[in-house]
């Protein structure tokens, strides 16, 4: 029973959704979505020790607030803070001047990093849009072809919007 499995899951890994067909069920790849990172930077008019960061990090497909992504900020290769957006997406920390590299990982989402450079006092807003990962999915259908078709239709729209320029 153990080889079968295996044969399967070794089978499976290589082949991927291509080779798997069963009556009306079928296995599409569907393109996730980039993700990116805007920044902007505004000046602070009372002199505080350290710099306000604020941001929210939205789902790039519907802009819903994402909660639980992971925020891992370094200095130097060396993590100086490590925080989560709450419920509503939402996250705030404080860094003093210098370089950093900021990056946002979730399950299921392209992670995405940026260098974050401070050098005077300011209050920095971060908005991050995560993208989805490119997905296979078994389906069970009546009318695989037409599914498939609409699948690969909205896979060529993606592409063309958020991968070719």
């Amino acid at each position: 029973m153990k080889k079968i499995i295996i044969l399967f899951l070794i089978f499976f890994g290589f082949y991927g959704c291509s080779v798997f067909k069963k009556d009306k069920i079928i296995c599409l790849n569907v393109v996730g979505l980039p993700s990116e990172i805007l920044v902007e930077k505004k000046e602070l008019k009372r002199r505080k020790e350290n710099n306000e960061i604020k941001g929210i990090v939205l789902n790039k497909e519907d802009s819903i607030p994402l909660e639980n992504v992971k925020i891992i900020i370094s200095e130097k290769n060396k993590i100086v803070n490590m925080l989560e957006t709450d419920s509503l997406g939402k996250f705030e920390t404080e860094l003093k001047n210098g370089e950093y590299s900021i990056e946002f990982e979730k399950q299921f989402f392209r992670p995405i990093g940026d260098s974050l450079s401070i050098k005077k006092t300011k209050q920095i807003l971060i908005k991050t849009f995560l993208g989805q990962q490119d997905l296979e999915i078994f389906y069970q259908t009546d009318s695989p072809r037409l599914l498939k078709q609409r699948i690969e239709l909205q896979n060529q729209k993606r592409k063309k919007r958020y991968f070719e320029t």
